[in-house]
């Protein structure tokens, strides 16, 4: 007599056999999308920081070449790839921004300019890391105080002392949560720029050395998806070296071109998603190139562009196209 075959256990009901299936394992959930941005932040807010008080820098002492007072009114726009240390967080971002300022005489020596320069600025900027993780993005607006004390006669020494602050309201979004995260920050840089210029005819030289330091307080933020976001006291130091030179062919015409060396230098900060540090930063070493263009409509009036690139020398820094148009009225 044959036995009969054991049952199949693929084919027992495991309910019907009396025994209850096991547990499925529990899911362990991926980090959030927005996790990228938070790290982001820090140096996006960084460069904006930086490219309003660059503008503020190169109007002001634009309009300070014909020894008289002067209203500048300017506009930038910035496109740029960041990528940090370990190539951790890359991020797209893009910066826009006007500045309107007056420029005043403290002497009436002509070869002893010592001037005030004052300014307030707006801005926006965008920042969307690069993440397999999942897509996430922030927009930012500003609103800032720019002044500047420099000494620019038109031979030897030059001096500028700029300082400025700014205050910083946005929103962080994820594919999964529009607004997952509101953002609140101030800033605050003062710097020094000190060259020499030599001038011989319609040519002049200018090699220049620069020093700023950057501050900036973010507000810790908690998230709609129950994150604690917390960020330490985010600074940098930048040291920039390089040279000038003016070419004006005609009274009404003016060329210009610039090279500096720029890299930054401190401590990372650090910002805490929940138990988790990430470090921040926009560190590096830089190159930047640019060339202006100034054209003199009337005898109070002149139109003036400029054009700068700034390429990355160091596996952290930000590469970077940034246009400008601008008017200076003198009065």
């Amino acid at each position: 007599m044959i036995a009969p075959l054991p049952p199949d256990p693929d084919l027992i009901d495991p309910v019907l056999d009396g025994n209850p299936p096991p547990p499925p394992p529990p899911s362990v959930p991926g980090p959030k999308p927005q996790i990228p941005a938070y790290a982001a932040l820090p140096a996006a807010l960084f460069g904006m920081d930086e490219n309003l008080q660059a503008r503020f820098i190169y109007d002001a002492q634009l309009a300070g070449r014909d020894g008289r007072h002067d209203l500048f009114i300017s506009g930038f726009s910035v496109d740029e790839r960041y990528r940090s240390e370990a190539n951790h967080n890359q991020s797209e971002n893009r910066y826009y921004g006007w500045l309107v300022g007056l420029r005043g005489l403290l002497t009436e020596d002509e070869q002893r300019q010592l001037a005030l320069s004052v300014a307030i600025s707006k801005g926006h900027f965008t920042l969307e890391p690069s993440q397999s993780s999942g897509n996430s993005h922030g927009q930012v607006d500003t609103q800032g105080i720019n002044a500047m004390l420099s000494w620019q006669p038109q031979h030897g020494l030059q001096l500028a002392l700029p300082i400025s602050v700014g205050h910083y309201r946005g929103n962080i979004s994820s594919d999964e949560k529009d607004k997952v995260a509101q953002v609140k920050a101030r800033s605050a840089n003062i710097g020094m720029d000190v060259g020499w210029r030599w001038q011989q005819g319609s040519h002049a030289f200018t090699p220049v050395l620069g020093a700023t330091m950057q501050w900036a307080r973010i507000k810790d933020i908690h998230d709609n998806d129950n994150l604690h976001i917390g960020y330490s006291q985010q600074k940098q130091l930048q040291f920039s070296g390089g040279m000038k030179y003016d070419f004006r062919p005609t009274d009404s015409l003016k060329f210009g071109l610039e090279t500096r060396y720029v890299q930054y230098s401190g401590h990372a900060g650090n910002v805490a998603v929940d138990k988790d540090n990430l470090r921040t930063g926009r560190g590096g070493k830089h190159l930047q190139y640019s060339g202006d263009v100034g054209w003199q409509l009337t005898e109070n009036v002149q139109l003036n562009s400029q054009l700068k690139w700034q390429h990355r020398l160091s596996q952290e820094g930000a590469s970077n196209w940034q246009t400008q148009l601008g008017v200076k009225i003198t009065f």
